[in-house]
C-alpha cells in the first residue's frame, strides 16, 4: 500500500449507477426475512423487472461510453478527461456460477489498440493471477469478454491510451448463493475478490510507474504526430445539420479535437455549401477517432475464419457484442475522409447549436423535416398548443423546394404570442426555420389542400414491466421523451388486458416476449385498439404478437433459415422412417432443426431503401442506416395488406458497416 500511495494516484468512483443500486438494494431488503437463503429460487435472488443493472431510463451504462446519452456517463467521461488515468479498472458482476474474470481479454481485440497496450494487459493480469493463487481463488482470462466494441468502460478508456480492463465477479445477488457445483458464494467473497484484484492492479502499476506513464505519453504523442493516420474526417453541415452539430459536440466532450468552418468551402474537391466540421486524425485521441468515424472497423481475419468454422459445425459464434457502430452513419450524416489537413475553429462541447432562422415571414414559418432537431422543435411546439400543418408532398415557393414532411406554422392560426414562443423554441433547439411571405406555391399542394393536414401531439402508451426487455423499453422512452419531447405513459404489461386505450393514439410494444403476460385478453385489446384506428408499434420479438394466431394483425411471417423448408408437425407414430446416412454432410442435414431461424447476428449496420410515396418515409429519401441483430427476418408485406415503408437494400449493397453472415445477407435483401 505504501508503494501504491507513493508511486500513484488512486481515484475511486463508489457508484457508477446510483439509480440501479438503489433499486437493487430496495428489492433485496424487501424480500429478506430473518435469514438470507442461498437457494437461487428465493425471492431475494429473483430480482423483479427491470433489475438493478439499468439506470432510471433503463440504459445499460456499460454500452454508453461514446454515445454519452446518460448523465452518469457524461459525468464519468468528464472526470476521466480531468485526471487522464493510465489504468481504468471497471468492476462488474456476472452469473453467480462463474468464478472471476480479469484481463487479458478474449478475442477479438479492436485493431486500434497497440501492441504496447496488450503487453501491459498481460503484466497486470499476471499480477492479479499471482494474488488469486495466494488466496486460492479460481479465475479465468481470455474468454467471453472481448475488447472490440469501443463503448465499454474498458475499451473506450483503452482508446484514450489507458489500460482499460473489465473485472467480473460471480455475483451472489444478495448475501449468500448456492452454486450449481455445491459451493457457497457469499457477498463477502465478492468484496474480498474485487478488493484483491483492485490492490493487485494498483500494485502492478506502482511497481512499473515509469513504464505505464511512458507508454501512455508515447501513445498520445505518437497519435498526435500521425501514427494512427493523417488528414481529417469532414462532416457536411448541409445534410442533417442538427445531427452533425450534435455529433461534433459529442465527440468534443470525449476530448476529441473538432474544428468548425462556417460558410461555403471546398475540401478535397468536395463542395460544402453550408460549411463543415472537421476531425483531424493526427491528435492524441486519434485511435478513438478512427474507431468511431471509420466506416468500418474490421474484425481480425483469423477470428472471422474461426467463427465461420464454428458455425459450419453447428457451434455458437463467439462474438460478444455488435460489430459496427460508425457514429457518422448512425447519425445519418455525410462523413468523408480527406487526406490533407483541414482548417477551422475549435468546437466546444458546451457551445449551443446555433439556430438557422431565414426571416420571420408575413405568412408564417416552415420547418423542413430534415433532421432530429427539426423533429424536436415540432414536438415541443405541439406540446405547447402551437398549430402546425404538414404535407407528404414536396412543394415549391419561388426558387425553393420544400421537401415532403415540411411542417408549416402560420401566423394567423397561432397569433403573435404563440409565434413568438415558437421562435424561442427554435432558438433553444438550434433548429432551422424558413420564412413564408405568402401562401402561394408554384408547384405542389396549396396550404388549403387536403394534402396538408393538422398535426396533433400523439398520446403514446407503452407496455412496461414483465414480458418486455428493459433496455428496449428504456431506449424507446428515452428517445421519445428526452430527444424529441414526446411524453410516454408506461402501462404495466399485465394491465394491458383491461386497460382503456381509447385515449391513446399509439401503443408501443418493446422487444421481448409479452404474449404470456398479455394473454388472449391483452392481445384482443390491442387488436381492437388497432381496428379502431390506433397505431401499434412492435419491436423485434414482440412482433410475434402481431404476426401469430388465427387472425394476425400483420400479415408478414417469420422466415426459417435460408435453404431450409419450415418443419411441419409429423403424423403420430411409433416408428420413424428408416434412412441411410453415408456422409458427414448428410448427417448434418439429418440433425438440422427444420424450424431453425437464421443464424443470430451480433449486430451490424445495414442500408435500407424507402418507399418514397409513403408519408412515414419523409426525411429518409436516401434511406437510413439501421442496426440489424439477432435472427428475425420477415417476409415483406404485399400491397393488399400494407406498405413496406423501409426495406433492406439489395444483397450487394446491404452491409454498411460490420460483419454479416453471408446467408443472412442474401436472405435479408429486399425484406
Amino acid at each position: 500500500v505504501d508503494q501504491i500511495m507513493r508511486e500513484s494516484i488512486v481515484i475511486i468512483d463508489p457508484s457508477q449507477n446510483p439509480d440501479g443500486r438503489a433499486r437493487f438494494v430496495h428489492n433485496f431488503r424487501a424480500a429478506l426475512g430473518i435469514k438470507p437463503f442461498g437457494d437461487r429460487q428465493a425471492a431475494e435472488h429473483d430480482e423483479p423487472w427491470p433489475s438493478g443493472r439499468v439506470n432510471h431510463y433503463l440504459f445499460d451504462l456499460n454500452r454508453d461510453w461514446f454515445t454519452l446519452s446518460q448523465p452518469e456517463t457524461r459525468g464519468k467521461v468528464a472526470a476521466i478527461r480531468e485526471w487522464s488515468p493510465v489504468v481504468v479498472k471497471d468492476i462488474h458482476e456476472m452469473n453467480g456460477d462463474d468464478s472471476y474474470f480479469f484481463s487479458p481479454a478474449a478475442d477479438p481485440v479492436n485493431p486500434n489498440l497497440t501492441p504496447a497496450q496488450i503487453r501491459l494487459y498481460e503484466l497486470i493480469g499476471r499480477n492479479n493471477a499471482a494474488w488469486f493463487d495466494r488466496i486460492g481463488e479460481p479465475y479465468f482470462t481470455r474468454e467471453v469478454y472481448d475488447l472490440f466494441y469501443p463503448g465499454y468502460g474498458d475499451t473506450w478508456n483503452a482508446h484514450q491510451g489507458a489500460i482499460g480492463s473489465t473485472y467480473e465477479q460471480g455475483s451472489p445477488r444478495g448475501l449468500v448463493f448456492e452454486r450449481r457445483d455445491g459451493t457457497i458464494l457469499t457477498y463477502a467473497d465478492g468484496v474480498r475478490n474485487h478488493f484483491v484484484a483492485s490492490l493487485s492492479t494498483a500494485e502492478a502499476v506502482a511497481n512499473n510507474a515509469d513504464r505505464f506513464l511512458g507508454d501512455y505519453a508515447n501513445y498520445r504523442a505518437s497519435n498526435a504526430q500521425g501514427a494512427a493516420g493523417r488528414g481529417a474526417y469532414v462532416i457536411d453541415l448541409s445534410e442533417r445539420r442538427w445531427n452533425a452539430e450534435s455529433l461534433g459536440r459529442r465527440l468534443a466532450a470525449q476530448g476529441i479535437t473538432v474544428l468548425r468552418r462556417d460558410g461555403a468551402a471546398t475540401v478535397c474537391g468536395k463542395s460544402y455549401p453550408n460549411g463543415y466540421l472537421a476531425v483531424p486524425r493526427a491528435q492524441p485521441a486519434a485511435r478513438l477517432v478512427r474507431s468511431l468515424l471509420d466506416a468500418n472497423t474490421p474484425l481480425p481475419r483469423e477470428f472471422v475464419v474461426e467463427q465461420e468454422r464454428r458455425r459450419s459445425e453447428d457451434l455458437p459464434h463467439e462474438l460478444y457484442d455488435v460489430t459496427a457502430w460508425s457514429v457518422g452513419m448512425m447519425a445519418g450524416t455525410d462523413v468523408q475522409l480527406c487526406g490533407s489537413a483541414v482548417g477551422g475553429d475549435p468546437l466546444s462541447h458546451t457551445s449551443p447549436i446555433a439556430p438557422v432562422a431565414e426571416g420571420s415571414g408575413s405568412f408564417g414559418l416552415a420547418v423542413p423535416w430534415t433532421d432530429s432537431g427539426q423533429a424536436r422543435l415540432v414536438a415541443l411546439a405541439l406540446r405547447e398548443g402551437i398549430i402546425g400543418r404538414v404535407t407528404d408532398e414536396a412543394f415549391t415557393m419561388g426558387s425553393r423546394t420544400f421537401p415532403r414532411g415540411t411542417v408549416v406554422f402560420s401566423n394567423i392560426a397561432n397569433g403573435t404570442d404563440k409565434m413568438a414562443r415558437f421562435a424561442a423554441l427554435a432558438r433553444e433547439v438550434g433548429a432551422h426555420t424558413l420564412a413564408l411571405e405568402s401562401s402561394w406555391v408554384e408547384d405542389g399542394p396549396n396550404f388549403g389542400s387536403d394534402a396538408f393536414v393538422r398535426l396533433e401531439m400523439p398520446k403514446v402508451a407503452m407496455a412496461w414491466d414483465d414480458g418486455v426487455d428493459p433496455n428496449s423499453a428504456g431506449a424507446l422512452r428515452f428517445v421519445l421523451e428526452q430527444r424529441l419531447g414526446v411524453p410516454v405513459m408506461p402501462i404495466r404489461t399485465a394491465r394491458l388486458a383491461s386497460a382503456d386505450l381509447s385515449e391513446y393514439d399509439v401503443v408501443l410494444l418493446p422487444h421481448g416476449s409479452p404474449a404470456s403476460i398479455l394473454g388472449s385478453r391483452g392481445t384482443n385489446n390491442l387488436r381492437e385498439f388497432a381496428h379502431e384506428g390506433g397505431v401499434v408499434v412492435a419491436v423485434a420479438d414482440s412482433l410475434g404478437i402481431l404476426t401469430s394466431g388465427d387472425s394476425p394483425m400483420l400479415s408478414v411471417k417469420l422466415e426459417a433459415a435460408l435453404g431450409l423448408e419450415p418443419g411441419e408437425d409429423a403424423d403420430d407414430g411409433d416408428l420413424a422412417e428408416a434412412i441411410e446416412i453415408t456422409s458427414e454432410s448428410e448427417y448434418r442435414s439429418a440433425i438440422q432443426d427444420d424450424n431453425a431461424l437464421p443464424d443470430s447476428l451480433p449486430g451490424a449496420l445495414v442500408n435500407t431503401v424507402p418507399d418514397k410515396d409513403h408519408f412515414l418515409s419523409a426525411g429518409y429519401d436516401g434511406g437510413a442506416v439501421v442496426n440489424a441483430d439477432e435472427s428475425r427476418i420477415f417476409t415483406p408485406l404485399d400491397r393488399a395488406d400494407g406498405i413496406n415503408v423501409l426495406r433492406f437494400a439489395a444483397a450487394e449493397n446491404l452491409v454498411a458497416s460490420g460483419y454479416v453472415w453471408d446467408e443472412n445477407r442474401r436472405q435479408m435483401a429486399f425484406k
